[in-house]
């Protein structure tokens, strides 16, 4: 338990504040108040896929039973919140004169009250989208500290902690026990809330009048949900989906039933399509402890999957359902989806989706008649099985106490296999990056934000992108991933004593460049070619199949840079290699002509689109083009072209010239952006 760090007063405004803002608003909110209560204090962040994970098994339920009681009495609410003039509670509970502000209050808090009358996954998505569009809107209203992230958070969390504690009641709970385990649910998320960011209630109890909140919640109850007969209904149809617990005042019948496992509600955004409802099967399957849940795709429905596929819808998404800490979550595709939907689009991409995270199968990648050769079967007997699972925390609690890590998502782990019978081979490696998606529990700042694979107790940086709280990662071979936050500077490059303290701070932050110590940089020093190198492989997330090998005599896994098979990894990939004599020198300073020979291979490894090139850019425009020697004038003039490397202010491009640390920064960051692997 941690005791709430406030006062009494300030719990309570603060909680009035939030009831406006929680879903349970419109059908179940009751004036509440922490009055010295401890709570325990839950996650601070909470998204759209929690809400929907927990609602979706529910909506089947209500289906399978046609609860036809429950749902009139959600339509009746649903009339009520139609009809209730918002913009008078609105104006009451803004205490500012702003009109602007006021609309932007009603609109929310009709949203809110919509969300949590939603009865259906689709109903639930619109309204989610809803909640979003207007969120955006009060946060540009109410202040910069204010963000749309922070109020959905408030709203959505309160609506998954209100349902995580109607788990616990008893199915005839009385309207009290239920009003309680609301004031709980809100008094944690507001706790929670505050303790990570006070922007949020600050802003709003200053424009806020408490006590209006309170007489505008007790109204909107009173005509949404008189009786309590909402509140009555969703908790028997939640300890329906929960324990199978009978009877219970939503008339839902008497046989126990903890439902069917169902998939992740999941809208199909642009170019995509998703598999028809009725062409996979989920089964769950307990064994010896462990929980399994295996969608299958139906053989019989391949060919109508692989019919979606156009010119403008080639990612094809098939949603899992929710599977817990350390449970299996996979997904068992027939062999002759791939075969067809290369047939049909070779860029085709299988997206298999969970509420953390998501994997983006090109289907080029997947050879069935090689495979099926491999495994000594027919082709039509081969499927394809990926596995999206959240890992046991204490099965990387090694990796995260020992790097000193700061998670901000789970540790998941993808794996792809090709099975057949009791025939299994895994795919582990790829030729092309496979881009994987991580859900996170906050919003990421993406330069202090770092996605990495973890193998033992070790971490490799991987490249990423970031938008919103999800990062999409690109790698060419499976493990555990996870992202973290890191904000690391040198005390010899901060607050501006170096041109390129922004990018330094960006690449040390993503665990891709390392200080000379933890607090010196030594931007001035020059880089050597196995510094370089290394670099390079880090940047691109390059793994070695062999780490130990001896590729060059002189650099032996037990040299600093190649420890981690860094420089294996980097010539197994064509991006260097050895002079005459077998060895590659990793101790000599690199200068910028062999510099741009690494780089442009690294760029020819990543594909970087033709676009990102200037060919009207000629080394004949350096007034030392005679000095770049022939064996790199066409690396370095697809570097210049690219805007990678560029001449000195004299007009030289100076080939001969060491790099320093603080130029291969820049240079870094620059090849990672022309090859869309960073923000």
């Amino acid at each position: 338990m941690k005791r709430y760090p406030f006062s009494k007063k300030a719990v309570q405004a603060i909680l009035a504040a939030a009831i406006a803002f929680a879903p349970a608003a419109g059908l179940s909110a009751v004036q509440a108040e922490a009055a010295g209560t401890e709570n325990s204090v839950t996650a601070a962040a909470y998204n759209a896929n929690d809400l929907a994970a927990k609602l979706n098994p529910i909506y089947a339920e209500l289906k399978k039973q046609e609860n036809a009681a429950f749902l009139q009495k959600i339509k009746d609410a649903q009339t009520e919140i139609g009809k209730l003039d918002w913009n008078t509670y609105a104006d009451r509970i803004v205490t500012a004169n702003d009109q602007a502000k006021v609309t932007a209050m009603a609109t929310l808090l009709k949203a809110a009250a919509n969300m949590a009358a939603s009865t259906s996954p689709d109903e639930l998505q619109t309204n989610l989208t809803q909640l979003s569009n207007t969120s955006s809107t009060i946060a540009a209203q109410f202040g910069k500290n204010v963000s749309a992230q922070e109020i959905q958070e408030l709203i959505i969390g309160t609506a998954i902690e209100f349902y995580n504690r109607l788990k616990t009641l008893n199915p005839n709970a009385t309207e009290a026990e239920i009003n309680t385990a609301l004031e709980n649910a809100v008094t944690a998320v507001i706790i929670s809330s505050i303790q990570n960011n006070q922007d949020l209630a600050t802003v709003f109890l200053k424009n806020i009048s408490i006590d209006e909140v309170k007489k505008a919640v007790s109204e909107i109850i009173a005509k949404v949900d008189p009786k309590g007969e909402v509140r009555k209904a969703f908790l028997h149809a939640v300890k329906k989906v929960e324990n199978g617990t009978p009877g219970g005042g939503g008339g839902g019948g008497t046989d126990p039933d903890p439902g069917q496992p169902q998939p992740i509600p999941y809208p199909p955004g642009p170019g995509e399509a998703k598999v028809p409802a009725d062409a996979a099967v989920i089964e769950k399957i307990t064994s010896n402890g462990q929980t399994q849940f295996v969608t299958k795709v139906q053989a019989n429905k391949v060919d109508e999957i692989v019919g979606l596929i156009s010119g403008s819808n080639n990612v094809i998404v098939l949603p899992l359902p929710q599977a817990a800490e350390g449970e299996i979550n996979k997904a068992l595709i027939p062999g002759a989806f791939f075969t067809k939907a290369q047939a049909k689009d070779p860029n085709a991409i299988l997206y298999v989706k969970t509420a953390e995270a998501g994997y983006k199968l090109p289907v080029n990648a997947i050879n069935i008649a090689d495979l099926a050769q491999k495994l000594g079967v027919a082709a039509d007997a081969v499927s394809i099985e990926i596995t999206v699972n959240i890992v046991d925390a204490n099965q990387v609690q090694g990796a995260i106490a020992k790097n000193k890590l700061n998670p901000v998502s789970k540790v998941i782990e993808f794996t792809v296999r090709a099975v057949a019978g009791d025939k299994a081979i895994e795919i582990s490696k790829f030729s092309t990056y496979v881009k994987r998606t991580i859900v996170g529990h906050k919003n990421f700042n993406p330069d202090r934000t770092a996605a990495l694979r973890l193998e033992g107790e070790k971490y490799q940086s991987t490249p990423a992108v970031f938008a919103g709280n999800e990062g999409t990662i690109f790698k060419r071979d499976n493990s555990k991933y996870v992202i973290v936050e890191n904000d690391k500077t040198f005390t010899d490059i901060d607050n501006g004593r170096n041109f390129a303290e922004y990018y330094i701070e960006k690449l040390a932050s993503k665990y891709i460049i390392f200080g000379k110590s933890e607090t010196s940089y030594a931007p001035s020093d020059a880089i050597t070619r196995g510094e370089f190198a290394a670099l390079i492989s880090r940047s691109f997330g390059l793994t070695a199949q062999n780490p130990t090998a001896l590729k060059f005599p002189d650099t032996p896994n037990t040299k600093a840079v190649n420890q981690n098979g860094e420089i294996n990894a980097a010539a197994e990939a064509g991006i260097i290699n050895g002079y005459g004599d077998g060895n590659f020198r990793p101790d000599k300073p690199i200068n910028r002509a062999e510099a741009a020979i690494m780089i442009a291979k690294a760029m020819e490894y990543v594909n970087v689109a033709d676009s990102k090139y200037d060919k009207t850019k000629k080394l004949a425009s350096f007034k030392d083009d005679a000095a770049i020697g022939a064996s790199s004038r066409a690396s370095v003039e697809k570097v210049y072209q690219a805007g990678i490397i560029s001449g000195f202010a004299n007009g030289e491009f100076g080939p001969d010239k060491s790099m320093q640390r603080d130029q291969m920064a820049v240079v870094l960051e620059k090849v990672l952006k022309a090859a869309e692997l960073i923000n």
